[in-house]
């Protein structure tokens, strides 16, 4: 069981904010943040950022990618061949995995911290405290993929990578261009 104090009249508070001193089992951790009668409550600032950092963004990129790709299905680049359809398709399909990404990412940290800040969820245990870790490794996790989407979902990448794994040490290209692997010379290159 956790328990806290506060010292308001502490002299080593940064910046005016005093430590708060939490007692887990046999220690002791310190801690500075906010002092709850000077701030805003707690449940008010986790809506506000669940709403500037989660929901408007959502709204935003979901709305945008709406409009590029209905302009995208009503262009009339590429005809209206099979080709064309099926690449509009796969345009579509990755818009939706990239906002489903971003939704889906960070959605568990959002609400964690919503929880939390109505003492609903109270990282107590080890279970809620490796939640809580998960869930912010998620939301970082968010911040990284959408190059790894972008290239795995591409058709073109795939290919190019397919090529260059098929060969020892990504060679590929090179062999097809006149250069030689000597095994003799412990694969060092040479032009033939």
């Amino acid at each position: 069981m956790a328990t806290m104090t506060i010292d308001e009249n502490d002299e080593n508070a940064v910046y005016g904010w005093p430590k708060k001193k939490f007692k887990y089992q046999d220690r002791e951790i310190e801690t500075c943040g906010f002092l709850e009668k000077d701030s805003p409550s707690w449940p008010a600032f986790h809506i506000a950022f669940l709403l500037s950092s989660y929901v408007v963004p959502l709204i935003l990129i979901s709305v945008l990618y709406m409009w590029m790709l209905s302009r995208l299905w009503r262009s009339s680049v590429g005809g209206r061949s099979a080709e064309s359809k099926k690449g509009k398709k796969r345009v579509t399909r990755l818009v939706v995995i990239v906002v489903a990404a971003f939704a889906s990412l960070w959605f568990p940290i959002q609400v964690i911290l919503v929880l939390k800040s109505v003492d609903v969820f109270v990282p107590n245990t080890h279970f809620k405290i490796s939640l809580q870790i998960v869930s912010h490794v998620l939301a970082y996790t968010s911040s990284c993929i959408n190059p790894l989407l972008y290239a795995f979902l591409s058709e073109n990448f795939r290919k190019a990578f397919r090529k260059v794994t098929r060969h020892p040490v990504g060679l590929g290209s090179l062999c097809s261009q006149g250069t030689v692997i000597a095994p003799e010379d412990n694969f060092s290159l040479y032009q033939a």
